[in-house]
């Protein structure tokens, strides 16, 4: 159940259970959070925290900087 955003949303809270990335997944981690829409990018570029060249890893916060306030694991 995973793929679901309410267990994705509650592992990103609590850590549990476990998970990892497989070997040969795109990203390095997990990712954290979803990267901005394009129409983000066309309309609102200016509020958008990063550039839409940023790296995959940025986008989808697999980084350690790019988690939410309550993303502590």
């Amino acid at each position: 159940m995973y793929t679901h955003v309410k267990y994705w949303t509650d592992w990103r809270r609590t850590g549990y259970p476990m998970i990892s990335a497989p070997a040969d997944a795109n990203l390095s981690d997990i990712p954290r959070r979803m990267p901005y829409p394009e129409g983000e990018y066309l309309y609102n570029a200016d509020n958008c925290p990063m550039p839409l060249s940023a790296s995959p890893d940025d986008k989808f916060g697999a980084t350690s900087i790019s988690r939410l306030w309550w993303d502590a694991n």
